[in-house]
């Protein structure tokens, strides 16, 4: 096994077995992976058979999946894996900055927004709200998971991208909940029916603010997957006790979820 076929193998298993970073983040680093193999002169066919690998690989990580899938069907059609590569790092990056502008909308001035786990897409949104002078401050949970606190990496980069942030107990939730104005949360996974995947404790605090507050969930399309059983630290949220999902380019109802035509063009359906 030459150098570069070690390197992929090393990054395959970060992708299996890493249980810190996001869904966006391990679909770059399945983009890397590709991105390697086409410079390892990796014939068309093995190519394939990566890329299939990967959409196996985390099932509750929509992204990945759909990354390496847009990947192959590029393939088969003729264009060079290079250009796929560059082609798709390019739209998970516009993805995430579209649906921080859509999220705006509904984010308003001075607001107490309540989040937990870890999202880049919390992240970024909540950042652009407050450069865009709207005054927000953050409840951020604890959000453990065995020993690993997921909320505290969320806290310190929401306060090092100058959002006011408060990081607090998982315990205090039913206390501190309908304090705030609005839930924010990401996802991992959007399934058909409206029902969503995120990190523990989501779907506490989706039943927690029900009937208070408005519960909102924001990601892009290419989260979009059929149901699969939970994987440990992973919460399913039913569609009953969300909002709204912040997509890309508009606020989506979970009863409309379905009709999005992105089902076909990931080859979902």
């Amino acid at each position: 096994m030459g150098p570069a076929l070690e390197d992929i193998e090393v990054l395959l298993e970060r992708v299996r077995t890493d249980r810190i970073e996001g869904a966006t983040a391990l679909a770059r680093l399945a983009l890397r992976v590709l991105r390697l193999a086409a410079r390892s002169a990796m014939s068309q066919a093995k190519l394939i058979s990566l890329a299939q690998q990967l959409m196996g690989m985390r099932p509750s990580m929509a992204p990945i999946r759909n990354i390496a899938f847009l990947f192959v069907q590029g393939l088969e059609v003729g264009t060079s894996p290079f250009l796929l590569c560059h082609q798709l790092q390019e739209r998970l990056e516009q993805a995430m900055n579209m649906t921080a502008l859509t999220a705006l909308s509904i984010i308003p001035l001075g607001a107490r927004v309540i989040t937990c786990s870890y999202s880049s897409y919390v992240v970024n949104a909540l950042a652009k709200a407050a450069a865009s002078g709207r005054d927000i401050q953050a409840l951020v949970l604890q959000s453990m998971v065995g020993p690993v606190a997921y909320g505290e990496r969320l806290y310190h980069e929401l306060s090092q991208r100058g959002v006011m942030a408060e990081l607090v107990s998982d315990g205090t939730l039913p206390g501190r909940g309908p304090d705030a104005d609005l839930a924010v949360v990401g996802m991992d996974r959007l399934h058909p029916d409206g029902s969503l995947i995120n990190g523990t404790p989501s779907l506490q605090l989706a039943r927690t603010v029900k009937g208070h507050l408005p519960f909102y969930a924001l990601g892009d399309t290419l989260r979009l997957g059929v149901p699969l059983p939970t994987e440990e630290g992973f919460d399913l949220v039913p569609p009953d006790l969300v909002s709204a999902f912040i997509l890309e380019e508009e606020v989506l109802r979970p009863q409309d979820v379905a009709s999005l035509p992105h089902w076909r063009q990931w080859g979902l359906v």
